[in-house]
């Protein structure tokens, strides 16, 4: 601890990156915790998808659910019961999940589900003026 006391005094360049990196990783926490409570169930279930859609290169238009949809339900806050019923609502919008595969109609689908920390990388027009 005492090498970096000393580290971060003498580099005022480290001591800003760092505290940059807990700020960007606290804003992060918060907005998961804003999305587990405030989001309906269905808008959680989309976030999750829409983030793993990004975190899979440009709009991902399939990819595979990297974890046990029990383990993805606890997550998000809920049942497995209530996640395989989100995941039958989003069909509504062309959404198909098969098994641990999703299937996007479009780059677009997930974009109603956009929060202000992801609605940048949401190419959809309706968000594109979101600060």
């Amino acid at each position: 601890m005492v090498i970096l006391r000393d580290t971060i005094r003498a580099n005022r360049e480290l001591a800003i990156n760092m505290l940059a990196t807990v700020a960007n990783r606290s804003q992060s926490l918060i907005s998961q915790f804003e999305q587990l409570t405030l989001k309906s169930v269905t808008e959680r279930v989309g976030w999750f998808l829409l983030n793993l859609s990004h975190n899979g290169g440009e709009n991902a238009l399939r990819f595979t659910l990297p974890y046990d949809k029990g383990l993805i339900a606890s997550y998000l806050g809920m049942k497995p019961e209530t996640f395989s019923r989100a995941l039958q609502q989003l069909k509504d919008n062309g959404i198909r999940v098969e098994r641990n595969v999703v299937t996007l109609p479009d780059h677009f689908a997930l974009c109603e589900f956009c929060d202000l920390e992801i609605a940048g990388k949401c190419k959809n027009g309706r968000y594109a003026a979101m600060p």
